[in-house]
């Protein structure tokens, strides 16, 4: 294939991939119909008050079934559900940040959390090497190797250009999410704290 060819055909299998990754997206949307359901049947109207006689093990189990609340016992599931003022995206970024340390399990600010580098200028320089990685492939393998079997060019894309693709979008995602998260933390941190969901930082 030529330079050309080579650049057209990962054109038009570069949407494929983000159309990909949408589809996990909404296979994780099925995911939250699950937990609905599993909320339904153990935690809503109190339902998991039921299990307070059961063993820490038991309990901590039945949180685990929501994903929602993996990685969190009992007890401080049990609290977050009888705090009637939050909402679902409230939790979720809290519990996010949590994950990146950026608060305490507690709910206390992490002084010691590293900002790194702004979010947008780390994403522009992936994106930029991304591109280049590109370039270079279609130049090495248009003038290199001069393939002419589309199967042999698909699985070289899948295996240098794909995987590479998705986890970049996955990472730009991530980064995206985390950083709307510290922001609206900041805006939001004191409505927290007097609630007495989130402890001062002073």
């Amino acid at each position: 294939m030529s330079f050309k060819e080579l650049l057209t055909y990962i054109l038009s299998i570069i949407p494929t991939i983000y159309l990909i990754k949408r589809y996990y997206l909404d296979s994780f949307n099925k995911k939250e119909i699950q937990d609905f359901e599993q909320l339904n049947k153990y935690f809503i109207n109190e339902r998991y008050k039921n299990f307070e006689n059961e063993s820490q093990l038991v309990k901590d189990m039945l949180c685990n079934t929501v994903s929602y609340f993996k990685g969190m016992n009992y007890d401080l599931v049990k609290y977050i559900l009888e705090v009637k003022h939050i909402n679902l995206f409230d939790f979720i970024k809290l519990k996010r940040l949590i994950r990146i340390g950026y608060l305490k399990p507690n709910g206390e600010h992490n002084k010691n959390h590293k900002k790194g580098i702004n979010h947008i200028i780390k994403l522009s320089i992936l994106y930029f090497l991304f591109i280049l990685y590109l370039f270079t492939f279609i130049y090495i393998t248009s003038s290199f190797l001069h393939i002419e079997s589309e199967l042999i060019a698909t699985s070289l894309i899948i295996g240098f250009i794909a995987i590479p693709e998705i986890w970049l979008l996955f990472y730009t995602d991530k980064i995206t999410s985390d950083n709307n998260a510290i922001e609206w933390y900041k805006k939001n941190k004191d409505n927290f704290v007097k609630s007495k969901f989130l402890l001062s930082d002073n």
